[in-house]
């Protein structure tokens, strides 16, 4: 273990809040079967976390490694914000092997706030240095574009063809959010509706629209809620009108949970038309 990594572990450990801890494993569902089972954690307040990673900003990736698989939830956190403000500061170059990284250990971005506080702000980046270079007909894209591609092919292969028939859609299998979003893992589902956050605050709708639909029968709750708050999100962002005619055509089959979500911000008349009229029988 390095010295910066034993120091920022010990520096999380003198800021344990045993109550806390407590409410953090009750929080985050830690029990078998939930969805948080085995999670340990510090009961280190989030802010806390903050002022701790900004002592370690230039924390190698090899500590980062070693911070992101603990069992601590603190520690992965903290790994998290220090990769994130680390990627903020970076250039192309360096966001292209930061993002590589992340996706290298995204199994251990595994709770809500962990994913949330992440993948908006890696990966909505990086696929808007991807959307350029596609954008410029006449560059092709750099070797280490090329590369976290490949990565990105081999680690996240699923089986389109199941969802959208033998003819998948345009460019669908060769799209990173269209992997994550049919992934079986639930974290990497959350990651691709996360992601969309960056796109939605740019006045882009188009992908969350997208996957919105892909995650329709979804069966988890969590799910549910985030693609309901990015689709409350596309009212506010991008306007109300874009969302209406979205939830026109799918307030049928969305789920409740994520229905009452995308609402949220309407007037009252609208909520109560959209709860009021759906078709009871499906």
């Amino acid at each position: 273990m390095s010295s910066q990594l034993s120091k920022i572990k010990s520096v999380l450990r003198k800021t344990t809040d045993t109550n806390k801890a407590k409410i953090y494993q009750r929080f985050f569902k830690t029990e078998p079967g939930q969805y948080g089972e085995g999670d340990l954690f510090l009961g280190v307040t989030v802010p806390k976390q903050r002022v701790i990673a900004k002592q370690f900003t230039d924390l190698a990736l090899s500590d980062l490694q070693q911070l992101l698989a603990s069992k601590i939830h603190e520690e992965r956190n903290v790994s998290l914000i220090i990769l994130v403000n680390q990627f903020g500061r970076a250039d192309q170059a360096d966001k292209i092997k930061l993002t590589k990284f992340y996706l290298r250990n995204l199994h251990y971005v595994n709770n809500w706030d962990l994913v949330d506080g992440s993948a908006p702000k890696i990966l909505g980046p990086y696929l808007e240095i991807i959307r350029r270079f596609k954008s410029r007909t006449c560059e092709a894209p750099s070797r280490a574009v090329r590369n976290l591609n490949s990565i990105i092919a081999k680690k996240f292969r699923t089986g389109l063809s199941a969802k959208f028939g033998t003819t998948p859609q345009p460019q669908a299998q060769y799209d990173l959010l269209t992997k994550l979003a049919l992934s079986k893992n639930l974290w990497h589902r959350r990651a691709a509706i996360l992601t969309t956050f960056y796109f939605i605050k740019k006045g882009r709708p188009q992908e969350i629209l997208r996957l919105a639909k892909i995650l329709l029968t979804d069966k988890e709750d969590l799910i549910h809620k985030a693609v309901g708050w990015m689709l409350r999100e596309v009212g506010k962002n991008c306007g109300q009108e874009i969302l209406e005619k979205f939830l026109r055509q799918y307030k049928n089959q969305m789920p409740r949970t994520m229905l009452r979500y995308a609402i949220e911000r309407l007037p009252a008349e609208k909520k109560k038309f959209y709860l009021s009229n759906l078709d009871l029988g499906k």
